[in-house]
Parts: structure tokens; C-alpha cells; sequence
């Protein structure tokens, strides 16, 4: 209902958003997780500018790559990668790539950093993105974990083929 609200009249949700915004510190995982995935939307939405309209919400939510529970960082990731893609606001998109550096280089979960590494990959293959997240990535290449080294090396190697070689290599053809 929030997000439905907020597409028809943005302008109501003034202290509907600080309100849901308290609930990201709930105990309860699943709670907070319904909380980051709605806020997570009502960021990256391309029509508005929530994350700069409501910064301490949007702080707040931020804060939530700090969570406990795995699947709430899992939906940082995606919806921190969606916001890159939607938005072009230099503070917000600062924000969001350190964020999402501290999730590629710092956290605890393997899932969660492998999560990071595929989607920033497929986002700077069809986007520019900031050279903090190429090095976060090129960091992941001497992960322990087999699965992380071979997607940050192919993916590394994905954009850099396509950005660099592969202007040099078509005249060859």
C-alpha cells in the first residue's frame, strides 16, 4: 500500500516513511527485511527523489549493510546495484558505492560478497561505474573462495574487454 501510495502522491508519505524507516532496527529478520526491500524501492525509483528528499531515511537504511541477518545484506546488494542504475545524484551514487565497497571487501558471508561481485559485474559491463568498485572487485580475486576469484577475474576481464580491447580488436577484423 506504501509504494502504491507513493507513486499516486508522493507528497502523503512524509512521516509514513520516518515511521517505516524506525522499523529498520526491528529484532525481528523477517520484519526488517520486508522494511529494506520497501525502502529499497521507494530509493531507486527513477521518478523521484526520495534518497536525497528523506537523507536520514536513507541513511539509516544504508546502515542496514550492517545487519545480522544474511538475506536483509542479499537485499542491500540488489537494490544498492538497482539505485546505481536509476539514479544519477553524485551524492547519493557516492554513497551507494561505498556501501557496496564495504560489502565486496568486508563482509562476513561469502554469499553475500559473491552476490555483490555478480551483480556489480553485470552493472559496470553495460554502465560506467566508479574505479572503487572495479578495485573492491579486483580485491575478490584473491578471495579464498574458488567460486569468488573466477567471478571477479571473469568478470574484471568482461569489462575490460568490452570497454578496452574490444575497440582495438574490431579494427583487425
Amino acid at each position: 500500500i506504501i509504494y502504491e501510495l507513493h507513486r499516486v502522491a508522493p507528497s502523503v508519505l512524509t512521516t509514513v516513511i520516518g515511521t517505516v524507516s524506525n522499523s529498520l532496527v526491528d529484532h525481528t529478520p523477517s520484519k526488517r527485511l520486508r522494511v529494506v526491500k520497501l525502502l529499497g524501492r521507494l530509493f531507486y525509483d527513477s521518478k523521484t527523489n526520495m534518497a536525497t528528499d528523506y537523507a536520514a531515511c536513507f541513511r539509516e537504511w544504508l546502515n542496514r549493510v550492517n545487519d545480522t541477518d544474511v538475506p536483509v545484506r542479499l537485499a542491500m546488494v540488489k537494490y544498492l546495484v538497482a539505485i546505481l542504475t536509476n539514479k544519477r545524484e553524485k551524492i547519493v551514487l557516492d554513497e551507494v558505492t561505498g556501501k557496496l565497497c564495504f560489502l565486496l571487501d568486508y563482509d562476513p558471508s561469502a554469499e553475500v560478497r559473491l552476490a555483490a561481485v555478480r551483480q556489480v559485474c553485470d552493472f559496470a559491463y553495460r554502465n560506467e561505474v566508479a574505479p572503487d568498485l572495479l578495485l573492491s572487485i579486483g580485491r575478490r580475486v584473491s578471495a579464498k573462495h574458488k567460486v569468488q576469484r573466477k567471478d571477479a577475474l571473469s568478470g574484471l576481464s568482461q569489462i575490460y574487454f568490452k570497454n578496452y580491447l574490444h575497440k582495438r580488436v574490431v579494427p583487425v577484423h
